[in-house]
């Protein structure tokens, strides 16, 4: 595995404004509050995984996941470290993040399965905002190339992994009812939670009471091709009982699969070519041993 970005990209130029997202405040705050919830929910959609195969590894259908399951746990650990190396260089870090005041006893104490319900709607989430980012790749054609290539990229590895938490719980024998009945808490939880985020580091970024702030929540959310009514549109196809993410988005799939493969290429050629200049400017063992 390749590291997939040089986190230093991530520091703020001296003549660039810390509204990195095509100067909207907004947009900026918004998609700062999803990468500082990021590292502490990717931190417990892994332990709910690890735990399930730890706990169901003798079961037939959960042994044969544990592959694509230690494939899932390698790439949110490398998305929590990449968004917490994109928080510390982009966001105040007086800033503080709502998700850590979480209380951790509450989710120490919750069944594992109920755990791993969770993460499937949380994956579900996450697969909506990605699929709608290969949908309309627009919305990041005014953002510095290593912050644009990080949530393309992070984008298309949750597009990778989309069915693996579901194809668990189902292997592990979790029902419909509590998977529904997770998914309809973390759909009010999580919003609230961003939202929260959003407004607090507008807040702290004195834009709450610009016009602009709410001309550009308008258009990016409730406007014609806003994130709001491509979710709420695609909601209900969780709620059926035979749901696969594999059914559904299979054009913006395809796309995140092309984008993603063309990534992983460059970065391996990126890295076999500073391998062949280090060899190249390295001194020889003869060189050494003649000195």
């Amino acid at each position: 595995m390749y590291p997939p970005f040089n986190p230093y990209r991530f520091v703020k130029a001296e003549n660039e404004t810390h509204h990195w997202h095509g100067g909207s405040a907004l947009r900026t705050q918004y998609f700062n509050a999803l990468s500082m919830c990021f590292p502490e929910l990717e931190r417990r959609m892994i332990h709910s995984v690890r735990t399930t195969v730890g706990t169901c590894g003798d079961r037939p259908p959960v042994r044969a996941l544990q592959g694509r399951a230690l494939d899932f746990i390698a790439q949110e650990a490398s998305h929590s470290q990449v968004h917490s190396r994109l928080n510390t260089h982009r966001v105040n870090p007086s800033w503080p993040v709502l998700v850590n005041l979480w209380p951790k006893q509450l989710i120490a104490r919750r069944h594992w399965l109920s755990n791993l319900a969770r993460t499937c709607a949380i994956e579900h989430f996450t697969t909506l905002l990605a699929v709608y980012l290969f949908r309309h790749p627009a919305l990041f054609s005014h953002v510095p190339p290593d912050i644009r290539d990080l949530w393309l990229w992070h984008a298309a590895e949750e597009i990778e992994h989309r069915s693996l938490a579901l194809d668990l719980y189902r292997a592990a024998e979790g029902g419909y009812v509590r998977r529904i009945g997770y998914f309809l808490l973390i759909f009010v939880t999580a919003n609230l939670m961003v939202l929260a985020q959003t407004l607090s580091n507008l807040a702290h970024d004195r834009q709450v009471f610009k016009a602009r702030t709410w001309q550009d929540a308008l258009a990016l959310f409730w406007g014609r091709q806003g994130l709001a009514w491509f979710i709420v549109r695609h909601l209900p196809a969780y709620l059926q009982p035979g749901y696969s993410p594999n059914d559904h988005h299979r054009e913006e799939c395809d796309a995140a699969m092309r984008w993603l493969s063309a990534h992983r290429r460059s970065r391996q050629e990126t890295a076999s070519g500073e391998s062949r200049m280090h060899h190249a400017t390295s001194p020889s063992d003869e060189t050494v041993q003649g000195n």
